[in-house]
C-alpha cells in the first residue's frame, strides 16, 4: 500500500472519531489481523511513546474497537 492511500485511509479513521493517534495505532493493528502485536512493535512503527500507546489502547480496548488477547508460553 502506498504512504498515500495510507494517510487517506489514517484519514477516514479520524472522521470515525478516532483521534490521529488512535487511527495510527488501529490502521497498524488491523493491518496485522488475527496474529496481532506487541506494544513494542507498535512503538517502532508507529514512533509514539510507549506510554502514549498504552493509553491509545485502553482507549480502543473500552470502547470496544479492540481487544487484547494473552498469548499463552
Amino acid at each position: 500500500m502506498s504512504r498515500k492511500s495510507n494517510i487517506d485511509i489514517i484519514k477516514n479513521l479520524q472522521k470515525t472519531g478516532l483521534s490521529e493517534n488512535e487511527a495510527i495505532v488501529y490502521f497498524y493493528l488491523i493491518q496485522h489481523g488475527k496474529e496481532g502485536t506487541y506494544v513494542n512493535d507498535l512503538q517502532k512503527h508507529t514512533k509514539l511513546e510507549r506510554t502514549t500507546i498504552y493509553s491509545i489502547l485502553n482507549r480502543l480496548i473500552e470502547n470496544g474497537i479492540v481487544r487484547e488477547i494473552s498469548r499463552a508460553n
